[in-house]
């Protein structure tokens, strides 16, 4: 039943514009079978114990905890179909202190915590940005130089690559990304610690 009746007692068949939540939508006028997927926001919070979520009207927040700890930012970006969360590992005396760890959500469900390459560790927050269905990555590695890498649905992530040739320097990375370029912005140890960018 649509809800959506007139004075004659006979109702309308639902559809996804009549701005009532009926027929088999999951939010108004959006989800199940028949309407456009709800606008979701996800959101990835830190502490010591790193959670992923989502949230889709009419609610309420779904929560995932992901059972590690991290003193940094997170970073959570979602190119179309999906979610990607990043973290810090904060684990002093463990082999994997410092990792970077990779969530991805499909279907609003997010996947188990796994490690961007063997041994890939950052010396600050990861950040994240999307292009499309692409996701990008920017961090700084533990030899102060800045790394990035792409994230593809269909084959995971790309190849790990040096951003730029910037010298030491002790501050974070940035990642932004735009319909047609992503841009890698970075502290430039050559130049002063003045913010350089790379596409």
């Amino acid at each position: 039943v649509s809800l959506v009746c007139g004075g004659n007692g006979k109702c309308k068949a639902a559809t996804c514009s009549d701005k009532v939540l009926n027929g088999k939508e999951e939010g108004l006028d959006c989800g199940g079978p028949y309407c456009s997927q709800c606008p979701t926001v996800f959101l990835m919070v830190g502490g010591a114990n790193c959670q992923a979520g989502f949230y889709t009207a009419p609610g309420p927040w779904q929560v995932t905890p992901l059972g590690v700890a991290t003193e940094s930012a997170v970073a959570v970006a979602a190119p179309f179909g999906h979610a990607i969360g990043a973290v810090r590992l904060h684990k002093p005396g463990d082999p994997q202190h410092n990792a970077i760890l990779l969530t991805v959500a499909t279907n609003k469900v997010w996947g188990p915590l796994t490690s961007l390459g063997p041994t890939l560790f950052t010396r600050d927050a990861p950040t994240l940005s999307i292009n499309g269905v692409f996701a990008h990555i920017g961090f700084q590695g533990m030899n102060y130089k800045y790394f990035s890498s792409t994230w593809d649905p269909n084959a995971s992530w790309g190849q790990i690559e040096l951003v730029g040739t910037p010298q030491a320097t002790g501050l974070a990375a940035g990642v932004i990304a735009d319909d047609t370029l992503t841009h890698y912005i970075f502290p430039n140890g050559n130049d002063g610690n003045n913010l350089a960018t790379t596409t």
